[in-house]
């Protein structure tokens, strides 16, 4: 009998509870395989809400994200940052390092640069730096150093990475739902700032199946998850054009 290969670790790191979401059914798809998911979140959300005050939000919403990490079959992770201000820094780079170094994920997949969310795009320039503090042989981070194959972006303008999730829309949808303060309450009702783009939704987890089916049409399958590498493929020469080699 072959021997049974490693658990090969993906993590995911995002700037809020809910966050995981964008990528929900690759966790999906991967943990079925026998494989780890590690889920970091780097605020546990105390800004997303109309009415409640933000120490009862940062429980709720933290309970919400244990139970979908715990749907999606993936370590939690709750970092303590604060909603609306999570800083660009070194020292937030190096906490994220030393977690590149203890997991040793083959791929970590985060926000774009680009998005409209401060703490998203910050959180992406923090992954990015860890990235490299990471693989510094001689920057003691109580692991040995580690150099991160992949990172793979959610969305962007032009993605090159489609994940077929047809077999776990629904499962996804499910573990979305978990986030009933978010989903149901927040996004809903607020309709301003970068949530605007939810406006005239009534119904967060259709938003999230259309979504989906858009990245599915573009990649010819039922439901996909779309997302942007940050490692392009070196050039590669060939001397007969693509498909006659």
């Amino acid at each position: 009998m072959p021997a049974r290969k490693s658990p090969r670790v993906i993590m995911l790191i995002g700037a809020h509870p809910d966050d995981e979401v964008h990528a929900a059914g690759a966790i999906l798809n991967h943990t079925a395989c026998g494989h780890g998911a590690i889920i970091v979140t780097m605020t546990r959300g105390g800004m997303g809400h109309m009415t409640m005050p933000p120490d009862q939000l940062k429980r709720v919403r933290s309970r919400e994200a244990r139970a979908c990490a715990k749907a999606l079959g993936a370590e939690l992770v709750l970092l303590d940052h604060e909603d609306s201000a999570v800083p660009y820094a070194r020292e937030v780079a190096l906490e994220l390092a030393r977690l590149y170094r203890q997991h040793r994920p083959v791929c970590v997949l985060t926000h774009g640069p680009d998005d409209r969310h401060p703490d998203h795009r910050n959180t992406h320039h923090n992954a990015i730096d860890a990235f490299y503090l990471a693989a510094l042989p001689l920057l003691d981070l109580g692991y040995p150093y580690y150099d991160v194959p992949q990172i793979l972006l959610f969305g962007g303008e032009h993605p090159d990475v489609y994940v077929d999730i047809s077999t776990v829309i629904e499962q996804k949808v499910k573990a979305a739902a978990k986030h009933k303060s978010q989903f149901e309450s927040w996004l809903v009702q607020h309709q301003a700032g970068v949530d605007r783009r939810y406006k005239a939704a009534r119904d967060i987890y259709d938003v999230i199946r259309r979504r989906a089916q858009a990245a599915g049409c573009a990649a010819g399958v039922g439901y996909a998850e779309a997302f942007t590498s940050h490692f392009k493929p070196e050039p590669r020469a060939t001397a007969l054009l693509p498909g006659v080699e």
